[in-house]
């Protein structure tokens, strides 16, 4: 089994080793930061490089805790760390995946990691947030022999704290006494001016 190293930034990332070829893109902006609650799209191709077909191939895109689906096409099916998709594969043949996944939190991402993946280069680990793995499997029928993994690491930020309505009326309120001391000191000092004249 060979299990290629995370790929960050949303770039492809490919299971170079096995009969079966794999290749994980996240969608988007590879630059866009990721925060709770956000949705991640993922584009995955399976090939069949080898000389021999499969038949109920399963392929499985493990998530980390807390990440639920959204959608896919083809239909998959949820299974407790991710979604199955079943495929017959001929020598040559390739299939498209498309799914969407609901991001959960930091602290699900911590407390419930379900799969670790070898990955030999850590050096692009996240400077900020927390670092979060997904992961594709091809497997023989019945989830018997592992044919090939890759995995996609990105940083999840924390969400953006929304800025309260009270700090908006603080803002407004305080402009409001800046504004009426100017007018109080400008009139007062208009009024000294004209005395003086």
């Amino acid at each position: 089994m060979g299990l290629a190293a995370a790929v960050l930034g949303g770039a492809p990332a490919h299971a170079e080793d096995g009969p079966i070829a794999i290749t994980v893109l996240r969608g988007g902006d590879p630059q866009a930061e990721i925060r709770e609650g956000d949705t991640v799209a993922y584009a995955i191709t399976v090939e069949n490089t080898g000389d021999e077909a499969y038949e109920d191939l399963k392929v499985s895109h493990l998530l980390p805790a807390g990440f639920t689906l959204s959608g896919s096409e083809p239909v998959g099916v949820r299974g407790g760390g991710g979604v199955d998709w079943v495929l017959s594969l001929e020598p040559g043949e390739r299939v498209e995946i498309e799914d969407t996944v609901r991001v959960g939190s930091g602290d699900q991402i911590e407390q419930g990691q379900l799969v670790v993946v070898e990955q030999p280069d850590l050096s692009a680990a996240p400077a900020e947030g927390t670092g979060f793995t997904t992961t594709v499997c091809a497997a023989t029928a019945g989830g018997g022999e592992i044919l090939g993994c890759v995995s996609d690491q990105a940083a999840l930020l924390d969400r953006e704290a929304p800025v309260s309505p009270w700090r908006w009326v603080a803002v407004a309120v305080g402009a409001a006494v800046v504004a009426a001391a100017a007018v109080l000191f400008g009139r007062r000092w208009l009024k000294a001016r004209m005395r003086r004249a």
